[in-house]
């Protein structure tokens, strides 16, 4: 359903929810749209409306978790080619 098709009071409920899930950050507008797919509910928008974006802050809920890197899988016909990880680059054990 499209922001237009609404009736024009969810729409303005809709678009206060909007304002200020986006003060939460990127975070807090991630998990509002997965729980508005999964349940399509703006009851359930709504209670983003009561967290405060300096709580979010201070807890770091504000931002996502560190991307995880994907190592690469070593070739495992080839050891003699080895060479060390670059310097910071800790190696994982097979």
């Amino acid at each position: 359903m499209s922001f237009c098709a609404l009736p024009q009071a969810e729409q303005i409920r809709l678009q206060r929810i909007a304002e200020h899930v986006v003060e939460l950050g990127p975070r807090a507008v991630a998990e509002a749209l997965a729980e508005a797919l999964a349940h399509g509910d703006m009851d359930r928008l709504e209670a983003y409306r009561r967290l405060v974006p300096e709580m979010l802050t201070a807890m770091g809920g504000d931002a996502f978790p560190p991307r995880a890197m994907m190592v690469p899988p070593a070739d495992l016909h080839d050891n003699d080619d080895q060479q060390p990880a670059p310097e910071g680059i800790q190696e994982v054990a097979r």
